[in-house]
């Protein structure tokens, strides 16, 4: 293995490191603290209507930051998939965001419900974008009503986008 591939094997290991570590914290804090105490760690409540990629975004394709916010996505769920306990939609998007804030990348939690469907447990779901992609918690947002929507590092005029119909 070269010099590279060894640094970068040890990158994604030490990314799945900081993410157990931030899905263990995630997990605490949701069933055991006021969500009051700690939602600004998410970033700031954002009004108005959910956010969602334009066609724009979608057609200028990902940049290096979107490859390290994607490759931040795996390695939660990378470590999510080996943790002793279950970790849901919401605490995998709340350790995302946590690693894409410490990175100093714009980001958007959204918290949703199902628009047809709230009694299983596909009724209620969170996510994480950035810049228009999901990195965590993929799914159909077009059958989803965002309740909650967090962005952090991102001015309000960047982070609004059109509802798809």
């Amino acid at each position: 293995m070269s010099a590279s591939g060894s640094a970068s094997v040890w990158a994604n290991r030490l990314l799945v490191a900081q993410a157990a570590f931030a899905l263990s914290l995630a997990r605490v804090l949701v069933h055991h603290v006021r969500f009051s105490r700690w939602r600004s760690s998410l970033g700031a409540a954002r009004d108005g209507g959910p956010v969602f990629p334009t066609t724009d975004q979608r057609r200028a394709g990902l940049n290096g930051d979107d490859a390290l916010a994607h490759r931040i996505g795996r390695c939660v769920d990378r470590a999510a998939r080996r943790l002793p306990f279950e970790t849901k939609c919401l605490v995998r998007a709340i350790a995302a965001q946590w690693m894409l804030r410490l990175r100093s990348m714009p980001s958007q939690l959204v918290i949703a419900v199902h628009v047809t469907d709230r009694e299983t447990d596909d009724g209620y779901h969170a996510w994480v974008e950035h810049n228009g992609h999901m990195v965590v918690g993929r799914c159909d947002p077009s059958v989803y009503q965002p309740v909650m929507i967090l962005s952090q590092g991102t001015s309000g005029s960047q982070a609004a986008s059109s509802k798809p119909t």
